[in-house]
């Protein structure tokens, strides 16, 4: 394939993959609590409290009255938080925080999650691939190094 017809294949997938990626982190948004809360743990630090991620991608730590220690971004929280980091991955389990589906307007399903990372992921809902992945704690925005298509996508194939 000409590598200008590769940059262009290239550029229109990240074009979809962000559209995706919007379209994703506005269906998620919209079943986020009031509060914005989206996973809460007890905090093992001296005097209690809690951990929590808040949409959309924030980790707060509260301390036993409520009062706010600290708001740590997501794409920071493992190099300036790692403990409560650390506490909100174990309590998620792998398992996504907040999770919905939603259609996109040519009427595909897709799925749309966040983990405890702060990092919203969209997924056919079909298919199960990963079409889009974000930035930590920037639900609408696509993670830089995402790739959408692979290097055979771009191969000649004989039908």
């Amino acid at each position: 394939m000409h590598s200008n017809a590769m940059t262009k294949a290239m550029q229109s997938a990240l074009e979809v993959a962000q559209q995706r990626q919007q379209w994703g982190a506005a269906a998620l948004q919209s079943v986020v609590p009031a509060d914005g809360v989206l996973l809460s743990v007890k905090a093992t630090r001296q005097g209690g409290g809690l951990e929590q991620l808040v949409w959309p991608g924030i980790l707060r730590q509260l301390d036993a009255s409520g009062e706010v220690l600290a708001q740590t971004h997501a794409a920071d929280m493992f190099e300036q938080q790692p403990q409560a980091a650390a506490l909100l991955m174990v309590k998620a389990n792998g398992r996504p925080v907040r999770r919905t589906e939603f259609f996109s307007p040519q009427g595909s399903k897709l799925i749309a999650y966040m983990d405890a990372a702060g990092v919203l992921y969209v997924r056919s809902h079909r298919t199960k691939e990963l079409l889009a992945v974000s930035e930590p704690g920037q639900p609408a925005k696509l993670r830089a190094d995402f790739q959408p298509l692979k290097p055979e996508d771009l191969k000649p194939r004989l039908r």
